[in-house]
């Protein structure tokens, strides 16, 4: 099953509409200049009740009859997981969703386990809405990066405002990588 909660598309010639832009990637977009502002590993979550018990190898092997829940742009994460501890991941049924945050939502809900960046599950482990499922992370070689557009275009004072905000912020947040 797919799950698609948000459409956006971008100018395809390189027509830049927006002032600051955040986005997840491999930092090489035609039209801007991009800034690496976060980047964090990747962490399986579930809903507490649901982690399973034992060493990581033992619970990966409970999550594996999970359905597991796959975020569009990491869909390898779950076969690098299992190739790195040698157990053959079964074909399970599951879901693929296009935004962390669906992923998220439907692990706390109990449909199953996910993998997402370990900065955006913070705030779900904090609540107890998700634990931790094993203790490893993946490392993942994208992160978010906040975009300007390229030019001589002079920068409006809100977006500069923006982004000297934006980065205090991350500025604070130990657990990103960059």
């Amino acid at each position: 099953m797919r799950i698609v909660s948000a459409v956006w598309s971008h100018p395809t010639d390189n027509t830049v509409t927006a002032d600051v832009d955040i986005r997840l990637g491999d930092g090489v977009w035609p039209g801007y200049r991009a800034e690496l502002i976060a980047q964090w590993p990747a962490i399986v979550v579930c809903r507490p009740d649901r982690k399973p018990e034992g060493a990581n190898a033992m619970r990966l092997g409970t999550l594996a009859q999970s359905s597991l829940i796959r975020v569009t742009g990491y869909e390898d994460l779950w076969q690098r997981l299992y190739r790195a501890h040698d157990i053959a991941l079964p074909s399970t049924q599951g879901v693929d969703v296009d935004t962390s945050l669906a992923a998220l939502e439907l692990a706390a809900s109990g449909f199953g386990p996910t993998i997402v960046l370990s900065g955006l599950a913070d705030a779900h482990i904090a609540s107890g809405r998700l634990a931790r499922a094993i203790d490893e992370t993946l490392s993942v070689d994208m992160g978010h990066y906040l975009l300007t557009p390229d030019g001589a275009r002079r920068q409006r004072p809100e977006s500069i405002l923006f982004r000297t905000w934006l980065k205090g912020e991350l500025a604070r947040d130990s657990t990103r990588v960059v």
